[in-house]
């Protein structure tokens, strides 16, 4: 089976496929698999670095409001949509399997016409936009949240698990700079996403001193807002961007995290007690405030503090109402889960044309 995976303009598009197509070729080796993705520094960072086979599209970004990109973008999208069938022609994949993000649109539309078929994947509590686009042309659609189902198409939708990397929940070594930890203070991790979080980096950083007195500080703070200020101290490491979190979640004590599904889902499996900071309904469409709230509503170690509230004030006592880390991994379950995709990707795969 080759598979083509495609997804794109943040990590959060194309680390879950990941994570999946490395679980797959576990149970299936001979399993052959390429990426496409938006044509962008991130996407192409990332993929480079995995040294993964790719193809980078140009994206024509859905906008619900008037803009003058929104004319433009149509150029962009008959560009991607040609660029797919060329990619088609050439790998002749089995199955596509979607993540969302814009650039999936032309790719899935492209693969629908020839026949291809497709499975949907969405990790938010509420569909994007570019996944709504995507509903009927699919042959199966998987949800991590049970609140995106959609009446019309029951007969095809799964509630399911991806699967997590195992160096996540396994590393094979320490954190690069655990030097500058103090081993007498709690370890507090930061992540705005691979982008950035500007107001949450801006007040890590200007109360950084503060924060020092009971914590650790390891800043992931993203491309966007990384800059030559962004110096490691004591108790104090920024971060542009991390490949690989295993080795920082593994001495991770205290989470503050946006609240996209794939962190989240990472969290999640490995118990580590985080403050959300959701992207509200004037940053987003809303998903990763209902993100957060499904998270806090399943485990009792998660807590939501918006952005408008975010205060030393109120960051520290919330920060000290956290339970400490508990972390229990079955082996076991996780190759259940495995054994299901595997088997959906199977059946779609195969499904009469």
């Amino acid at each position: 089976m080759k598979i083509a995976l495609v997804g794109g303009g943040t990590v959060g598009h194309i680390a879950p496929s990941q994570s999946l197509i490395n679980a797959i070729k576990e149970l299936d080796s001979k399993t052959q698999h390429f990426y496409v993705a938006a044509n962008n520094k991130v996407d192409k960072k990332y993929l480079s670095s995995h040294q993964e086979k790719s193809y980078f599209l140009p994206v024509a970004k859905l906008r619900r409001y008037l803009d003058i990109q929104n004319f433009t973008d149509i150029f962009n999208f008959v560009r991607a949509f040609y660029s797919s069938l060329k990619i088609l022609k050439t790998e002749k994949p089995n199955l596509v399997f979607s993540k969302g993000g814009y650039v999936s649109v032309p790719f899935c539309l492209a693969a629908y016409l020839k026949r291809i078929p497709i499975i949907l994947h969405e990790s938010d509590s509420s569909l994007g936009l570019a996944n709504k686009l995507i509903l009927p042309l699919t042959t199966q659609i998987w949800l991590s949240h049970p609140n995106c189902l959609v009446k019309r198409y029951l007969f095809k939708t799964y509630v399911v698990k991806l699967p997590i990397k195992d160096s996540i929940m396994n590393p094979n070594s320490g954190f690069e700079f655990a030097e500058y930890l103090d081993p007498n203070l709690k370890n507090l991790l930061v992540i705005g996403g691979s982008l950035g979080a500007k107001h949450i980096n801006d007040f890590i950083y200007e109360n950084k001193d503060t924060l020092n007195s009971d914590y650790n500080i390891i800043h992931i703070v993203g491309s966007r807002d990384f800059n030559s200020k962004h110096k490691i101290t004591p108790k104090y490491i920024p971060l542009e961007f991390v490949n690989d979190l295993g080795p920082i979640y593994q001495i991770t004590d205290i989470c503050i995290s946006r609240a996209g599904a794939g962190t989240l889902n990472e969290l999640e499996a490995l118990k580590i007690p985080s403050i959300l900071i959701p992207l509200t309904g004037g940053q987003s469409r809303g998903d990763q405030l209902l993100n957060a709230e499904y998270f806090v509503e399943k485990n009792k170690f998660g807590k939501i503090l918006l952005e408008s509230n975010l205060s030393l004030e109120k960051l520290i006592p919330t920060l000290s109402s956290l339970p400490g880390r508990i972390f229990v991994y079955s082996t076991k379950s996780k190759d259940k889960n495995n054994a299901k995709l595997y088997g959906l990707m199977l059946s779609a795969a195969n499904k009469p044309k």
